[in-house]
């Protein structure tokens, strides 16, 4: 028995060493695999590449839990791995994204406490690299540049589910939102207490509403996926009961978008 644990465990390090170098320095945006810019070989043994047939499921978030495997990354190798979120509407499978060699997913609790549903499945036959986060933490540390990467691909991958799901921007495509829409949104962070009547005034556009509470005594407040601002309702007496996280999107860049149909 031991014996074939050993031959397992000698593959799974074979086909890491073979593997993992190319997709993940794609990750970092580098072409690179000579010298200093390949993991060691003590990094590259603790990664274990999974392989899956069309329809696999491979990975799944449920909102707001904290499970071992959501402190694992994960980096697409060889094929493609479909992301999917749930329309809540009809509870039918949305798709997110479409990842290819060098794409990862996972490790969103790092990177946001009030992270979205969604799950990963093979879009055609394929091997992923699953990275625990002991190794994770070394790879940070012999390249920096890694961890800002996977946060940006983390952002993104919760603002498409974002406006997937709970924005109902249903009919429209994710390769519009991930190219035409997202890179034109900002961020905005509002203080418990402020209202938002004159804020909104300020900043012309369209306002989502990612995470957070507001309050009205006139009327009901909107909840995290509804939308203010140019379109819509406007504020009156609202007031930021908690630390809000807002998506906001200028007129201008709006308009340029051509997604105005869908508000």
């Amino acid at each position: 028995m031991e014996h074939r644990v050993n031959i397992h465990r000698a593959t799974q390090v074979s086909r890491a060493l073979k593997l993992v170098p190319v997709p993940l320095m794609t990750l970092m945006g580098s072409t690179h695999t000579n010298g200093l810019l390949k993991p060691s070989g003590t990094i590259l043994e603790q990664i274990e590449v999974q392989q899956f047939e069309l329809g696999d499921e491979i990975f799944k978030v449920e909102t707001g839990t904290n499970t071992i495997e959501q402190s694992e990354l994960y980096i697409v190798c060889r094929g493609a791995v479909r992301l999917l979120c749930t329309e809540p509407d009809r509870n039918r499978k949305l798709t997110v994204d479409l990842l290819e060699i060098g794409a990862s997913f996972g490790l969103d609790q790092w990177f946001y406490s009030e992270r979205l549903a969604y799950e990963a499945i093979a879009a055609t036959p394929c091997q992923v690299a699953r990275i625990p986060e002991q190794t994770l933490c070394a790879l940070f540390q012999q390249f920096p540049q890694l961890k800002n990467q996977i946060a940006q691909q983390v952002e993104q991958r919760e603002r498409l589910i974002f406006f997937r799901s709970l924005a109902h921007f249903y009919s429209v495509s994710s390769r519009q939102l991930k190219y035409l829409f997202l890179p034109q949104l900002i961020e905005q962070k509002i203080s418990a207490g402020t209202g938002l009547n004159q804020f909104t005034a300020e900043h012309l556009g369209q306002f989502w509403l990612r995470s957070g509470e507001i309050v009205s005594e006139k009327e009901i407040a909107p909840m995290p996926g509804e939308s203010w601002g140019y379109f819509g309702r406007s504020p009156t007496d609202w007031i930021a009961a908690t630390d809000l996280v807002l998506y906001y999107m200028p007129l201008e860049q709006l308009e340029a978008t051509n997604l105005l149909g869908f508000l």
